[in-house]
């Protein structure tokens, strides 16, 4: 039995919502956050190291970073429902020196 589907919306940084599932690339509870910012990256345009993905208030990382292991994160981990809006930022590049 596959794992059941789960309909997320993307609310990119111009205004539009996009959906994310499709039969080609289905989203899970098992879906990592690297692979949802992959399938972004293909509906979008945007690279994937340049998203910033929030839900719920919270940033998605892509790795678990408060432990040793380095444990990729998922889906389920952010307790993502059927039916969830993402929202999208974009990197700002930046680091420059100013020079007067």
């Amino acid at each position: 039995m596959s794992e059941k589907q789960i309909q997320l919306f993307l609310k990119g940084a111009e205004g539009k919502t996009v959906l994310l599932n499709d039969p080609s690339n289905p989203v899970t509870a098992s879906t990592t956050i690297k692979k949802l910012k992959e399938i972004i990256s293909n509906k979008t345009g945007y690279p994937a190291n340049e998203q910033v993905l929030v839900y719920a208030g919270k940033p998605l990382a892509d790795y678990q970073y408060d432990n040793t292991s380095g444990e990729e994160m998922k889906v389920s981990h952010y307790n993502m429902v059927d039916n969830a809006t993402i929202f999208m930022g974009l990197r700002l590049l930046g680091g420059g020196s100013i020079e007067f």
